[in-house]
């Protein structure tokens, strides 16, 4: 009987220890588990990490040779309507930049100062401040008023060298109005200065950063036209001068209606001074206005019309009225015997909209990506001289 509990001791015994040992080596094998799920983790995350670095990486690198490629590629009033300037036509198109190298010394602008009558002469990034800072307001977004020195700088290059192949020698390259652009003197720019440093140092900033950069199509310097607000689209260059140039071609700009205080205008008009401004012959000036055969662009400006059976551009209609845009509308008054146009957008229409350029700035827009979104097709280059 002993020897049989002995015996039935044992068994219980082996059994137990049998037990201890499956729970031990699956205890052991859930915390490995454990630990390689852990350790998997860890590794995901690194492994994200590495590649959210290593995409960095990439993106860094490429950065920095599209710097490489644009700094070794082909050498090259409102807020201003920049020049309302006929577009050179294609047997008047601009020498080849120089691809081989830039000139190591800075060209000097002479600069015809309206109304002192006299030239002030200035190295060319000191003429692009000077343009910069009477074009935009102090409050402008950093990558907008990169933008604007592009395309300052781009105008006044290709007019460098139409003057250099011109046979007719002025004493000076350009002026300080709007036949060209608008220009602060050294004085005015020291003026602008100390009255407000920081906005100052903020166009300085931006003029570092673009140094020598110009806007280029077909390795030549563009004619850069600007103007202060669209009217929800740009313009094409042919609908305002009658040709046709590839960069110049109409987009949508909608961010300037809710940011330039010029995007709408109204101005009332007698039926006599409208007779005077349009110069009326006497047989149309019938007491009354009749504006007929309305044709519109693309973009909503007006095209062409008539007022009192004689026929007018858009653009004649603007410039004889003095009106902020080609897109209007109007009422008539018969009592009051006037005209009341009310106006969307200022200038002209062709090419940057300041105030646009301004609205992708505080969309998150770079200084890049608005040059080429109101230029078609363009490049940013290094300007050789």
């Amino acid at each position: 009987m002993v020897k049989q509990w002995r015996l039935y001791l044992i068994a219980v015994m082996t059994v137990v220890v049998f037990m201890s040992l499956l729970v031990t080596y699956d205890l052991q094998q859930k915390s490995s588990r454990t630990k390689s799920v852990v350790y998997a983790q860890g590794q995901s995350e690194v492994l994200v990490l590495q590649e959210l670095n290593h995409r960095h990486s990439n993106r860094m690198g490429q950065d920095k040779q599209r710097e490489r490629v644009i700094e070794q590629g082909p050498k090259n009033n409102e807020l201003s309507t920049n020049s309302e300037s006929i577009v050179t036509s294609e047997n008047d198109r601009q020498p080849k930049l120089d691809t081989q190298q830039a000139s190591q010394k800075e060209p000097v602008i002479a600069v015809l100062l309206s109304n002192e009558n006299t030239v002030e002469q200035v190295p060319l990034e000191q003429y692009v401040l000077g343009v910069s800072l009477a074009e935009l307001p102090g409050s402008f977004e950093y990558e907008a008023i990169k933008a604007q020195m592009m395309a300052i700088r781009t105008y006044i290059v290709r007019r460098i060298l139409q003057a250099e192949r011109s046979e007719e020698k002025q004493s000076y390259i350009v002026t300080d109005t709007t036949s060209d652009q608008v220009y602060l003197s050294i004085e005015e720019v020291k003026a602008y200065e100390a009255d407000y440093p920081e906005p100052y140092e903020k166009f300085v900033k931006a003029l570092e950063e673009t140094k020598g950069k110009i806007i280029s199509y077909e390795n030549e310097p563009i004619d850069a036209l600007f103007f202060s607000t669209s009217n929800g689209y740009t313009e094409n260059s042919d609908a305002v001068w009658g040709q046709e140039v590839a960069y110049l071609r109409s987009v949508a700009s909608p961010w300037d209606e809710a940011l330039s205080p010029s995007y709408e205008s109204e101005v009332s008009i007698s039926f006599n001074e409208l007779y005077e401004r349009l110069n009326l012959k006497e047989s149309r000036r019938n007491g009354s206005v009749n504006i007929t055969k309305v044709e519109r662009t693309e973009s909503g400006r007006i095209e062409s019309l008539t007022v009192n059976g004689a026929s007018f551009t858009g653009k004649e209609l603007r410039e004889k009225l003095a009106l902020s845009s080609t897109d209007m509308m109007w009422t008539i008054d018969k009592q009051q015997e006037s005209v009341t146009f009310i106006c969307y957008g200022y200038g002209h229409g062709v090419g940057l909209s300041q105030w646009g350029a301004n609205g992708m700035a505080k969309a998150g827009y770079l200084a890049e990506d608005i040059i080429t979104h109101y230029y078609t097709g363009v490049s940013i280059e290094q300007a050789s001289l």
